[in-house]
Parts: structure tokens; C-alpha cells; sequence
């Protein structure tokens, strides 16, 4: 107990710590331990942090010292954001900010150019939207077809790395199928007759993929790849994708990817049911239908359906603001058969094709009610004016779509309302899809 109090007295010549009892002078150790202990650690984790991220001064110094002092130096900065760093890396990416454009041409009456239309994606947005067609007689040729086509992107550039780039258009988003020819989408015919007799596919069709992307200004590096005297027709209506490869060769998943921005192309699509998928093989397809003689009434109206819910199955649309259809002229009478059931002359269908101007069909459909243009969308189903009781002979049509096409402006109706809209599918050179041949 004596001892106790002697320790406990407190002696100015002492120290504040020595003077204190046992317990607390060993309390007062430790936390003086931890102090210098958490001291120790948070210099390590400055150095650590510094050696990782860079310290914001040591930062701030570096960039005054390398900041371009002539145009030349920033040019050189501005190289080192280029795109290059991007491809050869596997699951590299498109930048925010790319964007998608097709364009294509209008004619007047002496087949001079009269306008350039280009469809371009909006900064940052999801998609382009485009328009099926078909093709006209001989060598007028598709009446939407796109002569042009380009990817840009906005702060970073193309180098030399994508000076073989190409193009496909498939079904799939999944940039680790690019390699898969399953997925190819077929194109329509450009030309019907290049002057030799010959059909010319479209590009970016089956017959026609890959399609080669070169840069602008291949001497240096630019933001923008573009494919000029293209052409490219879109055969079916539906939500495309563009897989991409900076060499030009497909079947290296690690390098090719898939544009950011989808390809909306406004028409119907069929499953191309009678001779198979190919290039223009939509206009093939069969549309069976009858009439009664002397229309007596025993046999319905023929109609062509595109619903979502019970329409054609293998059929769909992909429709703008506007969605009718019309027909072509009749066809030529076939010619006689032969012992076997042959035509004679396998030329003899003569064939008509859409795009052109109204049908010759008012002696042939009763048109006093509905007209030569319906209605036929997700919803609707297209029903086919009936056969005039003065009419017996079988006949054939080309069954012609309007994928919300407006001729004056060469642009589809979409997003529009009202009057705005209406402007869309109401001249006969709008009906621009051939979409198979109605036979009755």
C-alpha cells in the first residue's frame, strides 16, 4: 500500500507517463504504438496509391511537360486515341458515338440524278432505318438502291490497322457467330439486265458478301470508312446486323465484331419457300388463289396476310407509318403446253414487276370499291379485289409492297402522324417490294 501511494504522488520531475500507474502508463504505450503503426501504413498505402493511379501533382506536372506546343505535337496526341488500339483486342468495342449511313439516289423523267438520300443514324442511336425493294424490268433496276454505304466514329480515328475492312449483314448480334454463314441475310437484284442478258445480285447479298469498307483518305488516318458505287438493294423487311472485320477475312472471333448500330429495313420477309434462300428469291414466292366463274359467289376473296397472330406462316412485315400493298400489271397469257405439260417457250410468262405505275387490272378486278391500294400490315390482312363476272381466263399479278415510302423525298414515313404521314404510299411508284406473284 505504501508503495502503491509513492507511485501515485506526483513528482514534477518526472514524466507525465512515469508518474502514472502501471495500467495506464501501459495503456498509454499501446495507443502511442498504434499511432506510429497506422503512420507507418498510410505512407506505404500514398506510395502504393502513387504507384498505381499517379500522384495528382506528379500528374498535373507530366501533362504541362508533354502538352503540344505546336500543331504538329497535337496531331501526334491526338493519334495516340485512335481506334487502332482497339481492334486487335479481343472483345474490343464501337464507340458511343458511332454511326451508320446509307445513301441513295433519285432520278427525273431523263434518268439524271435529281437528289442524294442519305439514311444516318442519329449520334448514339440504336439503329438506321432503311427500305426494302424490289427490282423494275431489264436494266432500270432497283428503284431504292443504296450506292453508298459508311460507318464514322467521332473522336477516335481509323488507322492503317482497317485498311481492309468488310462488311457482312447477318441475323445475329452475337459477334462470335460473324464467321458463321448461317447467318448471312440474302440481298435483292440490282440490275434484271445488265445489257447482256445477265441478273446482277445486290450487294451485301449472298452472292455479293463481303462488302470492302475502305477509309476516306487511305493515305492517312481518318474517322470514317465509306463504300462508294455500291449497290445495295435489301430484299427482306426485318432488324439486321453489319459484322465487321478490320482485314477483310472472317473467322478470327478475337478481331471482328459487330456495329453498334442495328439495321432497320422497313418490308415483308418470307421464309422463300420454293426454290430456297438466295438472292431475290422473295419474288418467287407463290400466292395461290381462285375465283368463281362468272362470280357466283363460291369461292372468297383471296388475301395475303403478314399478321403476327395467324397470318402466313414463315411471312412477317416490318412496317413504318404506312403499310398497303398493291399489284402489277397482268402477265402475259402463257404459252400453249406441250405433250409432257411444258410450256413451249420457257420465256413465254413474261413477268411484270413492281415500282412501275398503276396496274392495267380494272377489266379484270372489280377495283369500284376497294381501289388497287390496301391496307396490309401486322394487324390487317391484304384483301384482294374480286374477279369480275365478265372475267374467266386465269391470270397472274406481282404482289407489290410500300414499306412507308414517300417518292418525293425518297424517305419512309416513320415517327410521323397524321397528314404528315399520309404523304406516304399513295403514288403506284411507291410500291417499290415485290413480295411474290399472285396466281388465279
Amino acid at each position: 500500500h505504501h508503495y502503491y501511494y509513492l507511485l501515485s504522488i506526483e513528482d514534477p520531475r518526472r514524466s507525465p507517463l512515469l508518474g502514472s500507474p502501471p495500467l495506464l502508463r501501459l495503456l498509454l504505450a499501446v495507443a502511442l504504438l498504434l499511432v506510429l503503426a497506422l503512420l507507418v501504413l498510410g505512407r506505404e498505402a500514398q506510395t502504393v496509391a502513387a504507384a498505381v493511379a499517379g500522384d495528382d501533382s506528379a500528374k498535373h506536372v507530366e501533362e504541362a511537360a508533354e502538352a503540344p506546343t505546336s500543331v504538329g505535337e497535337a496531331a501526334a496526341a491526338a493519334a495516340s486515341r485512335r481506334l487502332e488500339a482497339l481492334s486487335p483486342v479481343p472483345g474490343w468495342q464501337w464507340p458511343d458515338d458511332t454511326r451508320l449511313s446509307f445513301r441513295h439516289q433519285l432520278f427525273d423523267d431523263q434518268g439524271a440524278v435529281s437528289a442524294n438520300v442519305t439514311a444516318r443514324s442519329a449520334n448514339g442511336a440504336a439503329e438506321v432505318v432503311v427500305m426494302a425493294s424490289g427490282c423494275r424490268e431489264d436494266s432500270e433496276g432497283a428503284p431504292v438502291m443504296y450506292d453508298q454505304l459508311g460507318i464514322r466514329i467521332g473522336e477516335d480515328e481509323f488507322s492503317s490497322q482497317h485498311d481492309s475492312a468488310a462488311v457482312k449483314l447477318v441475323s445475329s448480334d452475337d459477334r462470335y457467330q460473324c464467321f458463321n454463314d448461317d447467318h448471312r441475310v440474302p440481298g435483292g437484284i440490282a440490275v434484271r439486265d445488265d445489257g447482256s442478258g445477265s441478273v446482277v445480285a445486290g450487294d451485301l447479298g449472298l452472292a455479293t458478301q463481303p462488302l470492302p469498307l475502305p477509309r476516306v483518305d487511305p493515305s492517312g488516318d481518318d474517322d470514317e470508312l465509306l463504300a462508294v458505287s455500291t449497290k445495295i438493294v435489301f430484299m427482306w423487311g426485318g432488324v439486321y446486323y453489319l459484322c465487321y472485320t478490320p482485314d477483310g477475312t472472317f473467322g478470327n472471333k478475337l478481331k471482328e465484331s459487330v456495329v453498334s448500330v442495328a439495321v432497320k429495313v422497313l418490308g415483308v420477309r418470307s421464309p422463300c419457300a420454293e426454290g430456297g434462300v438466295e438472292d431475290g428469291c422473295i419474288e418467287d414466292e407463290r400466292w395461290d388463289c381462285f375465283f368463281s366463274y362468272e362470280a357466283d359467289g363460291s369461292v372468297r376473296n383471296c388475301i395475303l396476310s403478314f399478321k403476327d397472330d395467324g397470318g402466313r406462316p414463315g411471312w412477317s412485315v416490318t412496317a413504318g407509318d404506312r403499310s398497303k400493298l398493291t399489284w402489277s400489271d397482268t402477265f402475259d397469257a402463257d404459252a400453249p403446253l406441250d405433250a409432257d405439260g411444258h410450256l413451249v417457250d420457257s420465256d413465254s410468262l413474261h413477268p411484270k414487276y413492281c415500282g412501275a405505275g398503276a396496274p392495267n387490272t380494272a377489266a379484270v378486278f372489280d377495283q369500284d370499291i376497294l381501289g388497287d391500294i390496301v391496307v396490309a400490315d401486322s394487324v390487317t390482312v391484304a384483301t384482294m379485289p374480286e374477279v369480275r363476272a365478265t372475267h374467266s381466263a386465269a391470270f397472274s399479278v406481282a404482289a407489290c409492297y410500300c414499306p412507308s415510302y414517300e417518292l418525293e423525298t425518297g424517305r419512309p414515313c416513320t415517327g410521323d402522324a397524321g397528314a404528315a404521314s399520309d404523304v406516304c404510299c399513295k403514288q403506284h411508284a411507291e410500291f417499290v417490294q415485290m413480295v411474290g406473284v399472285i396466281y388465279f
